[in-house]
C-alpha cells in the first residue's frame, strides 16, 4: 500500500496514476511530496484528465471546485467527486472583546461599499447597524486578495449577508456582478486589507491596538497560530468547532473534494495503481483528524464521512 500522503511514494506500477493540487490549495501541496503531479487551476487540471486515454490511467485532483454538468458531458471519461475535507474561513477578535456573534448581514452592513448607498454615512459604530451590537467602533481587517479566505469571506459571509440585507431582486444573478456589489469593501480607516507577507505577527499587532470592535477575518492556520491571543466570533450564533464545520452548521466553509477522472478504456493494471494512490489519498494519515489535510490548515470530516469517502474512491475504480 501506498504511503499516506505526507509520505508519498509512487505506486509500484510502471504508469503511476497522476495526481494534481488545485493552486488554491496550495498549503495542501507544501505538506506533500507528490509523485509525477503539479500544481495548477481546475479547469486546465480538469480538461487534461478528460483529454487523457486508457493508457495514461486515472488521473486525481484535489480542489474545492465541482465539475458542473457542462464539464462532466464534455469529459470522455468517467468523474467521481468525493469530499474529502473542509476548509473554513473565521472571525477573531482580541482579548476583551465585546463582540460574540455576528451575522453575515451585520458583516455586510458593515463592510461592503454598496451597503448604504446614497442613504447617508456608513456605520462608525457597531450599535449603528443593529442596537443589540455593542456601541463600539468597527474595525475589520480582511485577507489578503486573491487568498483562499478571503474567496470564502467574499462568498460565504457577503454574499448571503448582502441577499438578507437588501432587497433579493436587486442583488444580480452574474457571478461578477454579484460579487461586485456585494464584496466591494468601503473605503475607510476602519476597513483594512492585509497583504499576504505578515503572517499571524501581522493579525495579533493589529488586533492588540485595535479596540473591543476588531474583527480579523483568518483562516484556520492562522487561528492555529495566534494561539490564545483571542477569541473566535460565532457567525450567526454558531461557533466553527471541528463538528459545526464538518457537519456545515457552520456556513462559512466548503467542501475539498477528491476528483477521480477515470478514461472508460482503463486497463487493469492502471486500475490496480490508481487504487493504490486512491487508498492513500483517502486514508486516515491523510484526511483523518490528525491527517496532512488537517496539517495544511483545512478542516477532517466526519468519521462517518470519512468511511464514505474511501468507499466511493474504491467503488468508483472497481467499476
Amino acid at each position: 500500500m501506498v504511503a499516506a500522503l505526507a509520505g508519498f511514494a509512487a505506486p509500484a506500477s510502471a504508469d503511476p496514476p497522476r495526481l494534481t493540487i488545485d493552486k488554491e490549495l496550495a498549503a495542501l501541496a507544501r505538506q506533500t511530496a507528490l509523485p509525477a503531479s503539479g500544481i495548477d487551476a481546475f479547469m486546465p487540471s480538469l480538461r487534461a484528465a478528460c483529454a487523457a486515454t486508457g493508457d495514461a490511467g486515472a488521473r486525481f485532483i484535489v480542489t474545492s471546485h465541482a465539475p458542473g454538468r457542462a464539464e462532466q458531458a464534455a469529459c470522455a471519461a468517467t468523474l467521481t467527486v468525493i469530499p474529502v475535507a473542509r476548509e473554513a474561513v473565521l472571525l477573531h477578535a482580541p482579548i476583551g472583546t465585546r463582540l460574540t456573534s455576528l451575522t453575515p448581514a451585520q458583516i455586510f452592513l458593515a463592510v461592503a461599499a454598496s451597503a448604504r448607498g446614497s442613504t447617508g454615512p456608513a456605520p462608525a459604530q457597531w450599535s449603528e447597524i443593529d442596537a443589540q451590537l455593542p456601541a463600539v467602533p468597527i474595525a475589520i481587517m480582511l485577507p489578503p486578495a486573491g487568498s483562499a479566505a478571503a474567496q470564502l469571506f467574499d462568498r460565504l459571509i457577503l454574499e448571503p449577508g448582502c441577499i438578507a440585507a437588501t432587497n433579493p431582486r436587486a442583488v444580480p444573478f452574474a457571478a461578477a456582478a454579484r460579487a461586485a456589489l456585494c464584496s466591494t469593501p468601503r473605503i475607510a480607516p476602519a476597513i483594512r486589507r492585509r497583504d499576504d507577507t505578515g503572517g499571524s505577527d501581522q493579525i495579533a499587532t493589529w488586533l492588540a491596538a485595535a479596540g473591543p470592535g476588531a474583527v480579523a477575518v483568518i483562516a484556520l492556520p492562522e487561528l492555529r497560530a495566534l494561539g490564545g491571543q483571542g477569541h473566535v466570533i460565532a457567525l450567526g450564533d454558531v461557533l466553527p468547532t471541528a463538528q459545526n464545520v464538518a457537519l456545515g452548521t457552520y456556513t462559512a466553509a466548503r467542501d475539498i473534494r477528491l476528483v477521480i477522472v477515470l478514461p472508460r478504456d482503463t486497463a487493469a493494471a492502471s486500475r490496480s495503481g490508481a487504487m493504490e494512490l486512491s487508498f492513500a489519498l483517502t486514508a486516515e494519515q491523510s484526511i483523518g483528524p490528525s491527517g496532512t489535510f488537517v496539517a495544511a490548515g483545512l478542516s477532517s470530516l466526519s468519521a462517518a464521512a470519512r468511511v464514505a469517502a474511501r468507499d466511493a474512491a474504491f467503488s468508483a475504480l472497481e467499476r
